[in-house]
C-alpha cells in the first residue's frame, strides 16, 4: 500500500508533501493511464480552492466529460471538500445582487433580488412607461466564459421567438454598470410572474382536485409544445420553472439552456452554442429531472421527447410528491445509471387511489425509449385532455369494460331506461363476476409487474454498488415471484460481513487471531478494534493527542498475543498501546511501517530505513540506512522479513533477526521508471507481489527478488495489495469501490468483491484465508428521506460459494454445447482438441483429439458419454468416452454437402440432427451414421449468407422435427421423424431470422432473432414478440421455464421472464462471442463460455429463503475531546482509560 497515498485519504488531505512525501490519488476507473493522471492532478488542484470557483476549475481544465465527472464523484467523499452539484444554488463570483438595487436603465428601475445563481440574478422592476412590475435577469460578468454569455443571449433570442400566453415574454435587453465595480453586465427584461410558486409548492399548498391539477399541467404542456412546435426544447424543465402565480396561471420560465432543433441536428445558426451536451449536467439541465439521452451526452437524440420525459418526472411528483428514482447523494456518473438503467415504480403502487388511465400516462412519459413517449408536450398535453373527458387515451388500449363503462356515462340517460328493464339482475349478477375476473387478474398483473420492478431495481442497485437498496429491493418482491435472479442478487449481496460502524473511513486493518479481534486504523487519529464474534462491545482509542493535528492511521502491527497494538499516524508518530498495563506511548517520529517482535519494534522510516526498537526503553537498538522515498512495506507474519517499496521503483528485502537484534539486507532491486504502488509479502515469506505504477502487477522470487511473472492487472489503479496464507490468490483493492482477486500463480483476475458504496482502501486477509477484511461502506436512509453513508469494519468471505467465477480454460473454442447429464461444457477448437470444462471449478480436461482431414469443427452436440461433432467440410463425426474419460471415434458420415453449423440428439438419444449452411438438413441414426432422411429447407428469396440452419427442434416427444435458420424469407416445415415427410396439414411458420430456438414443455417455440428480439409461436399459430436481447446470441431456459437466459453478442447476459418476456437482469459476459449458455440446476447457476474461451459461471443459493430486509444500522461513533498535548516533540505516557469508548457490536446479517 502506498503510504503517501494511503496518507492521502478523502477525510485527510490526499495530495500534500508529508515529511517529504509526495502525495498522489490515482484513477477510480480502469481507464488510460494519461486519463488517471489528470484526475488525480485535477482534483489536486480543484480540492483546495474555494467551492465557488471549483466547478469552473474543472470546466475550463479539461474538455473529457469522464475526467470532469469523475473529480467531482472524489470530492463526494473528500469532507474537507464541500462539495456541490447545483449552480444555481450558489451564488456567481465576485456578484453581489444587492449592489444593483436602485439602479436605473433604458426606463426600468431595479427594486428587489427574486433569486440568484451561478449565471447572475433576477430582480423585480418597475418599468416607467407604461408602468408595470417586470422581471430583470442581469448577467454575472465574473463568469467570463465566452458560452455563458452566449447561452444568456440566447435566451433572450428565445423567448423573443416564442409567444404563447404561458410564456413569459421578453420586453427589452442591453447593458447596464454595476456602480459598485463599474462593471457592464448584460440583461433583459421579461414579464413578472407575481407571487410565482412552483407548482409542486402550489399544489401542496393550494390543494387542487385532481382535475384542477391536471387541467393546470396540461397548461404547462401547451406552453412547452409551442415551443415544440417552433423547434425549440426547454432541456431544464423541473417545478420551479413552471410557476403558478397569484392568480392561478401557470407559467413556464427560464429558457437560459434551451436549445434549437435546428442548432442541434447542425442545421441552425452558425453563431449558436457549440458547447458539448456532456455528463457534466450542471450545464444542460437539473440532474433530478433530466432524461437519459441528455445523460447519455449524444447531442443527436435530444428533441421534444426529453422535454416530454422531463414533464413526466413533474407528473410522477404532483401526483405522489416523490420522484421515481432516489438519486440524492449520488454523483452524476451515478445518477446516469439509475435514470438509464432503473425502472419507475407505478404510481398506483405508490396511491392506489389514482385513476390507472393517469398512471400509464405518466408511466409512457417516462419511457426510456424516446420512440416510446409521447412526441412532444402537446401530445402530452392532448392525452391529459383526452383522459379529463373521459375519452380513450393513447398509453393503454381500452378495455370491454372500459368502453361500457364510458357508454354509460356519455349516455346517462338512455342508459338508464335500458337497463331498467328485464335485464337488471342478469347485468348485476355478470357485472359482479366479471368485475371480480377482472379486477383478479389485473391485481396477479400488477403483482408480477411489481416484483419484476423491484428485481430489475434490486440488480440496478448492486451494480452501482449499493447493497442495502438491493436488499430493500428484493425483500419487497412477494416470494412467489422471486426466481434465480433473485437468488443471484441475494449471493452478490450477502458474501460480506460487518462487525463495527465507524464514524470516519476506514484506512488500515490487521487480524489479532489470539484474541479473535479486528484492529482498524480510522481517519481523524482512531483505532477500533471490534470482535469478530460480535459478542464484546467494540473498543474506540482516541490517539488524537499523539502528534497535535488531525491525523491518519496509515499502519498497525499486533503482537502474536493480541496485548500488544502498534500505530503509525500520518504525521509520522509510532505508537504503542500496551493493552496488558493500559497505557500508550510515543515510541519515536518519522515511521510509516511497524511490526511487533516479541521484545522489539521494527519500525520503517519515510526514506527507507528500518530500526529496531526495544519496547522496555524506547531506545533504537540497531538500524539500516535507508535508499529512498518510501511508498509501502509488508512484514511476514513473525516479523522476521520485511518487503519495502521506493517511489522510484526499487525494491527491498531486508532480514530482522529479534534474538541477535541485528538487521540485514538481503537483497535490493535497481530503479525503474513506472514506479511503485503497494507490495506484499505472504505471511510465511515464501511470495511477494508488487504492484508498478503503469498498471502492471508482478510475483517476485523473495530469496532472490527476481521477477517470475508479470502482466497487465485489468481495473485500474491498485492501492494496497495482500496475499491470502495460503498463498492461492492476491487481493487488490483499488478506487472502483471492488477488490480483484487475483490467482497468484496466473496473475490472472478471477472474481471481483463488491457491496460497497465507496472506494476500498487498506485490507488484509484473515489468519486462515477465509476472509478478506476492508472498509465496507453502506449507504443508509435517514428519518428524513436524506441519505448518508456509514463506514463498516466489514469482510468479504471467501470460502462460501461465489457469487461470479470466471475461468480462463486457455484455449480458443470454435463451438462448444452443454451436456446436462455430465454437468459440462464440451468444445472443439481449430485443431481438433476436445475439451472437457466443468462450471463447478472451472477445471479443464483433454477428451480427445478429431481428425482434422474431415475439416474444422463448425457444431458439437453431446449427451452423457456420446459427442457428435459437425466439420466445416460437411462430415459428421461421433465419439464415444471410454472408461477413462478418453474419446474414441466411432463412425464419420457426410450425408449433405455444407458446413455442418448444428446438431441435436434425439430426447431418446437414438437419433442426431443435424443442418448446413446451404438450408440443407438431415438425421442419421445414432448407431452407425447412416442415413435417416436428408430434406431440404424451402430457400424462398433468401441470400446466399442466409441459409445457415441453426437449431433442430424436436415436437411431440421426439415424434416431429423442425428446424430454425437464419433465412426470413420462407416457410419452416415440420417434418415427421419416422420418415421425413413434411406435414403440410400442420400450418408452417414464418422463423424470425433465428440465431437459436428452443422449445416449451406445451410444444411452442421460442426463436432468439439475430437482431435480438424474442419471438414465441404456438402450435395454434399465436405469436407474440419482444427484444430483450441486442444482436442475437443463444438461449436457455430452466427447467419450470420460467426465465430465459440469453447470452448475447453485445457481451451481456439477460435473464428474461418467459410469460412476460421482460428483461429482468443484465449481466456483464466475458470478452468473445458467446457459444453455449447453460443453467445448472443443482448448482443453481448460469454459465456462459465465449469463443476467447472465458467461462463465467453467475451462481445463485440453493435452498434460498430471503431475510427481512433490514439492514445493520449505523452506529455513531463515540467522538471523546482529546487531552491537551504535551508541547514536547513526544507526549508522555498516557492511560487509555483517558482514550478509550465503549461501542456496542454491530448484530449483523
Amino acid at each position: 500500500m502506498e503510504f503517501c497515498t494511503r496518507v492521502a485519504s478523502a477525510c485527510d488531505q490526499r495530495q500534500r508533501l508529508t515529511h517529504g512525501l509526495s502525495m498522489e490519488l490515482p484513477s477510480s476507473e480502469p481507464t488510460s493511464p494519461h486519463a488517471q493522471r489528470a484526475v488525480e492532478e485535477l482534483f489536486d488542484a480543484v480540492r483546495v480552492v474555494d467551492p465557488i470557483l471549483r466547478d469552473a476549475l474543472i470546466d475550463s481544465a479539461t474538455d473529457d466529460p469522464w475526467i470532469r465527472a469523475e473529480v467531482r464523484s472524489l470530492l463526494v467523499f473528500d469532507v474537507d471538500a464541500t462539495p456541490t452539484f447545483d449552480d444555481a444554488s450558489r451564488p456567481a463570483v465576485g456578484f453581489d445582487p444587492s449592489a444593483l438595487i436602485g439602479v436605473q436603465v433604458d426606463g426600468f428601475t431595479i427594486r428587489s433580488v427574486i433569486g440568484s445563481g451561478g449565471m447572475g440574478a433576477v430582480f423585480a422592476a418597475d418599468q416607467h412607461s407604461p408602468s408595470r412590475r417586470v422581471a430583470l435577469k442581469v448577467l454575472a460578468t465574473s463568469t467570463t466564459r465566452a458560452s455563458i454569455l452566449a447561452r444568456f443571449q440566447r435566451e433572450s433570442q428565445i423567448l423573443a421567438r416564442l409567444d404563447h400566453p404561458s410564456i413569459a415574454r421578453v420586453i427589452a435587453a442591453g447593458t447596464l454598470t454595476s456602480p459598485a465595480h463599474d462593471e457592464v453586465r448584460h440583461y433583459f427584461v421579461m414579464e413578472l410572474v407575481e407571487d410565482g410558486r412552483a407548482i409542486t409548492s402550489w399544489a401542496k399548498d393550494s390543494r387542487p382536485s385532481l382535475a384542477q391539477l391536471v387541467e393546470t399541467f396540461t397548461v404547462a404542456c401547451d406552453a412547452v409544445g409551442s415551443g415544440h412546435r417552433r423547434g425549440i426544447v426547454h432541456l431544464d424543465l423541473k417545478p420551479s420553472n413552471l410557476l403558478v402565480g397569484g392568480d392561478a396561471r401557470l407559467h413556464v420560465i427560464d429558457y437560459g439552456i434551451a436549445k434549437s432543433l435546428d442548432a442541434i441536428d447542425g442545421l441552425g445558426d452558425a453563431n449558436a452554442s457549440s458547447e458539448p451536451l456532456t455528463i457534466d449536467a450542471r450545464l444542460i439541465g437539473t440532474p433530478q429531472y433530466m432524461s437519459p439521452e441528455q445523460f447519455a451526452a449524444d447531442p443527436s437524440r435530444i428533441d421534444s421527447r426529453s422535454d416530454v420525459y422531463s414533464l413526466g418526472l413533474i407528473l410522477y411528483e404532483l401526483l405522489t410528491q416523490q420522484l421515481p428514482y432516489s438519486t440524492r447523494g449520488h454523483s452524476l456518473v451515478s445518477m446516469a445509471r439509475i435514470v438509464a438503467e432503473s425502472p419507475p415504480i407505478q404510481p398506483l403502487q405508490l396511491d392506489s387511489t389514482l385513476p390507472s388511465g393517469l398512471n400509464a400516462i405518466v408511466l409512457k412519459a417516462l419511457e426510456k425509449n424516446p420512440d416510446e413517449r409521447y412526441g412532444t408536450a402537446s401530445e402530452l398535453a392532448d392525452e391529459l385532455r383526452r383522459w379529463l373527458h373521459d375519452e380513450p387515451i393513447l398509453a393503454t388500449a381500452p378495455s370491454t369494460l372500459d368502453l361500457i363503462g364510458r357508454l354509460i356515462r356519455k349516455n346517462r340517460v338512455a342508459t338508464a331506461a335500458i337497463a331498467a328493464g328485464t335485464l337488471a339482475i342478469v347485468t348485476a349478477t355478470a357485472a359482479s363476476v366479471i368485475f371480480a375476473m377482472h379486477a383478479s387478474r389485473e391485481a396477479e398483473r400488477a403483482i408480477a409487474q411489481t416484483a419484476r420492478g423491484n428485481i430489475r431495481a434490486a440488480s440496478t442497485s448492486l451494480a452501482l454498488g449499493e447493497p442495502a437498496d438491493a436488499l430493500m429491493s428484493l425483500a419487497q418482491a412477494p416470494p412467489s415471484t422471486r426466481g434465480w435472479e433473485t437468488r443471484h442478487l441475494r449471493q452478490r449481496v450477502a458474501n460480506f460481513e460487518l462487525f463495527t460502524a465507524v464514524g470516519a473511513e476506514i484506512f488500515c486493518f490487521v487480524e489479532s487471531p489470539a484474541t479473535h479481534e479486528l484492529i482498524a486504523g480510522v481517519t481523524g487519529g482512531y483505532v477500533q478494534i471490534s470482535d469478530l464474534d460480535r459478542v464484546r462491545p467494540s473498543e474506540v482509542i482516541d490517539l488524537r493527542l499523539f502528534g497535535g493535528l488531525p491525523t491518519t492511521v496509515v499502519s498497525l502491527g499486533v503482537s502474536s498475543d493480541g496485548a500488544t497494538i502498534l500505530v503509525t499516524n500520518s504525521l509520522g508518530v509510532l505508537i504503542h498501546i500496551n493493552r496488558a498495563a493500559g497505557m500508550i506511548n510515543a515510541v519515536g517520529n518519522g515511521y510509516s511501517a511497524c511490526a511487533c517482535l516479541k521484545s522489539l519494534i521494527a519500525g520503517v522510516r519515510h526514506d527507507g530505513s528500518v530500526d529496531f526498537i526495544d519496547l522496555a526503553t524506547n531506545t533504537v537498538v540497531s538500524s539500516l540506512p535507508g535508499i529512498g522515498v518510501l511508498t509501502d512495506a509488508s512484514f511476514t507474519r513473525d516479523g522476521r522479513v520485511a518487503l519495502i517499496s521506493f517511489h522510484d521503483g526499487r525494491l527491498r528485502c531486508v532480514d530482522l533477526d529479534s534474538e541477535a537484534r541485528t538487521l540485514k539486507e538481503r537483497w535490493s532491486t535497481t530503479a525503474r521508471a513506472a514506479g511503485t504502488r503497494a507490495v506484499a509479502i505472504s505471511p510465511a515469506g515464501s511470495l511477494a507481489v508488487v504492484a508498478w505504477r503503469d498498471g502492471c502487477i508482478a510475483r517476485i522470487d523473495p530469496r532472490t527478488g527476481g521477477t517470475l511473472y508479470e502482466r497487465d492487472l485489468p481495473g485500474g489503479s491498485v492501492f494496497d495489495v495482500a496475499i491470502s496464507p495460503d498463498e492461492r490468490t492476491i487481493a487488490a483493492s483499488s478506487w472502483t469501490r471492488t477488490v480483484r482477486l487475483v490467482e497468484s500463480e496466473s496473475l490472472t483476475v478471477r472474481t471481483r468483491l463488491g457491496g460497497t458504496s465507496a472506494h476500498v482502501w487498506g485490507i488484509t486477509f484473515s489468519h486462515d484465508s477465509s476472509r478478506l477484511f476492508g472498509r465496507i461502506t453502506i449507504e443508509e436512509q435517514n428519518a428524513d428521506g436524506s441519505l448518508v453513508l456509514t463506514d463498516f469494519a466489514g469482510a468479504w468471505r471467501l470460502q462460501d460459494i461465489e457469487a461470479i467465477l470466471d475461468s480462463d480454460t486457455l484455449h480458443f473454442p470454435a463451438c462448444a454445447t452443454w451436456d446436462s447429464l455430465s454437468r459440462t461444457f464440451t468444445t472443439a477448437d481449430r485443431d481438433g482438441v476436445l475439451r472437457e470444462i466443468s462450471p463447478v471449478d472451472g477445471s479443464v480436461k483433454v477428451i480427445g483429439r478429431l481428425d482434422v482431414i474431415a475439416g474444422v469443427a463448425r457444431s458439437i452436440a453431446r449427451r452423457g458419454d456420446e459427442i457428435a461433432v459437425g466439420h466445416g467440410g460437411g462430415a459428421t463425426t461421433l465419439l464415444a468416452m471410454n472408461a477413462q474419460g478418453v474419446c474414441q471415434h466411432r463412425w464419420r458420415a457426410e450425408p449433405i454437402g455444407g458446413a455442418i453449423t448444428t446438431m441435436a440428439f434425439s430426447p431418446d438419444g437414438t437419433l442426431v440432427a443435424i443442418g448446413d449452411d446451404e438450408n440443407q438438413v438431415a438425421l442419421l441414426d445414432m448407431s452407425d451414421g447412416a442415413t435417416h432422411w436428408r430434406a431440404a429447407l424451402p430457400l424462398g428469396l433468401a441470400l446466399a449468407d442466409r441459409r445457415r440452419v441453426t437449431k433442430p427442434l424436436f415436437l411431440d416427444d421426439g415424434a416431429l422435427l423442425t428446424f430454425a435458420n437464419v433465412d426470413s424469407l420462407s416457410t419452416r416445415p415440420i417434418f415427421r421423424v419416422s420418415d421425413g415427410e413434411p406435414l403440410t396439414h400442420i400450418a408452417t411458420r414464418t422463423p424470425c431470422e433465428a440465431d437459436d430456438a428452443l422449445v416449451h414443455p406445451d410444444g411452442s417455440i421460442s426463436f432468439l432473432g439475430i437482431t435480438g428480439y424474442l419471438k414465441r409461436e404456438t402450435r395454434d399459430g399465436i405469436e407474440t414478440q419482444s427484444l430483450p436481447a441486442g444482436n442475437g446470441g443463444v438461449i436457455c431456459a430452466n427447467r419450470e421455464f420460467t426465465r430465459f437466459f440469453i447470452a448475447a453478442r453485445d457481451g451481456s447476459a439477460r435473464v428474461v421472464d418467459v410469460d412476460s418476456a421482460e428483461e429482468l437482469m443484465r449481466l456483464e459476459a466475458p470478452a468473445g462471442l458467446p457459444l453455449a449458455v447453460a443453467f445448472d440446476e443443482t448448482l443453481d447457476a448460469l454459465a456462459v463460455i465465449t469463443s476467447r474461451g472465458i467461462m463465467r459461471v453467475w451462481r445463485g443459493m440453493p435452498n434460498y429463503s430471503l431475510p427481512p430486509s433490514s439492514h445493520p444500522t449505523a452506529i455513531d461513533l463515540l467522538i471523546l475531546q482529546p487531552v491537551n498535548p504535551d508541547p514536547k516533540p513526544l507526549p508522555p505516557p498516557r492511560p487509555m482509560a483517558q482514550a478509550i469508548a465503549i461501542v456496542a457490536p454491530i448484530q449483523g446479517p
